[in-house]
């Protein structure tokens, strides 16, 4: 699977219809910046879903300051051996608590309550696929501001084309 292709189309897909009875009913602008190459081994159904459920949380909880739309950025890149995708939101950012257990099941921070729709079980998901396909993902906040999430999975060589 082209992990750049599966953030391209989602991303595509969040910024055409991005107002759902899931969402809190702010517009969201999806920025998609995918190097090709970014080829891994797994299941397209687990990797759409990994992915959509870290973009989807990213429109929940990345509402910014709520003056405009919220803004996602999604990078993937090649880095030696493995794939890098990162899916990042300009919000409020993650709590040093809440940095601690968003992977867990059930789980729901303080920022719950400006998305009161969800289960807590998108994250924890997310990491099972990732677990599943040999990789791993990370919680962090950015510099910048907002949440970021940062999924690992090991690199294929691209297909050859006889």
């Amino acid at each position: 699977m082209d992990v750049g292709e599966i953030v391209r189309e989602l991303g595509a897909a969040w910024q055409a219809d991005p107002v759902d009875d899931r969402s809190v009913g702010h517009a969201i602008v999806v920025r998609v910046a995918a190097e090709p190459g970014a080829w891994v081994r797994g299941n397209a159904g687990d990797l759409y879903r990994l992915f959509n459920n870290l973009i989807d949380n990213a429109q929940r909880y990345g509402a910014g300051n709520g003056s405009g739309p919220t803004e996602i950025t999604i990078a993937a890149r090649r880095v030696g051996t493995q794939i890098e995708t990162t899916v990042a939101d300009g919000g409020p950012g993650i709590t040093p608590e809440d940095l601690q257990r968003v992977f867990d099941r059930f789980y729901r921070g303080d920022g719950a309550h400006a998305a009161p729709h969800g289960s807590g079980l998108g994250l924890s998901i997310a990491q099972q696929i990732a677990h599943a396909h040999g990789g791993h993902i990370t919680a962090a906040n950015r510099d910048s501001g907002g949440g970021m999430f940062t999924v690992v999975l090991p690199a294929l060589s691209p297909p050859t084309v006889p």
